[in-house]
């Protein structure tokens, strides 16, 4: 209310993305808090985004759109699938099921995991 121009939009990269996903969860009653979410090799489960875990909560905080960009060259998260340390990363395979409609994908070939290499990599932001 102070601030009614004000536009937040937040970047998670690897573990990030799980700060974003719960401190949106924090905030579930406070609809269209955030203009969009951005995700980079995130290292959350691919169903993270579906209506069954935290779509709902995503779709009602976020006002514009949730944009993951994921790559099945990551090898950190390839690692971590691989070894079972994550359940199928939604920045390694993109989502598992059904997502909201705010949610789009984006495949990328980074280099390496580094956000710099996933910045690197696009076209434009956001």
């Amino acid at each position: 209310k102070k601030f009614p121009n004000l536009k937040i939009q937040l970047m998670g990269h690897s573990l990030g993305s799980e700060v974003i996903i719960h401190t949106l969860a924090n905030l579930k009653n406070k609809t269209g808090i955030v203009e969009g979410i951005y995700f980079f090799g995130a290292s959350v489960p691919a169903d993270s985004v579906t209506p069954k875990k935290f779509g709902k909560i995503l779709q009602r905080t976020v006002r514009q759109k949730i944009t993951n960009y994921y790559s099945p060259y990551d090898t950190v998260l390839k690692y971590a699938f691989c070894s079972d340390l994550i359940e199928k990363p939604l920045g390694y395979q993109g989502v598992s099921g059904k997502a909201v409609p705010k949610y789009v994908q984006k495949k990328v070939i980074p280099r390496n995991h580094r956000f710099v290499s996933y910045a690197a990599v696009l076209e434009s932001f956001p």
